[in-house]
């Protein structure tokens, strides 16, 4: 939208759109810390190793990059959570499902829970509804 927009001065034109959490202070030091949270399995792959991973497309893993050195200069780690628990889901696709929205606006409470957990959850469920079987 700006003409004189230049990719290499992306930061410096964000600077004044931060994004603030608040946590109590006896709160764990990992909870204090930045979170950059995905559903997207592939990117969660990616962005928890060290490499850019086997992709063939130049792009993606420069991308890969770019996203690991901002996390790293904010001090954030990735966590990965399905599709369903996703907040903004809602707000950025047509027919999402709203529910993780309304549930955080109800209780003013989003909770992460281990990846682990999070796929044995997802394959129980899945083994429920009968579908996509392996």
């Amino acid at each position: 939208m700006d003409v004189n927009f230049k990719l290499s001065e992306w930061e410096q034109r964000l600077q004044g759109n931060r994004v603030i959490t608040m946590a109590p202070e006896d709160s764990s030091e990992e909870l204090k810390g930045s979170l950059c949270i995905v559903d997207a399995k592939a990117l969660y792959d990616h962005l928890s190793k060290e490499t850019a991973g086997p992709s063939a497309d130049k792009r993606t893993g420069l991308e890969i990059q770019v996203i690991r050195q901002s996390m790293s200069a904010i001090n954030s780690e990735v966590r990965w959570v399905p599709h369903p628990r996703m907040v903004v889901d809602g707000l950025t696709k047509k027919g999402a499902n709203m529910n993780a929205l309304y549930d955080l606006l109800d209780t003013g409470e989003y909770q992460i829970v281990d990846e682990a957990q999070a796929m044995e959850e997802k394959k129980l469920e899945r083994e429920h509804r009968g579908y996509n079987k392996r």
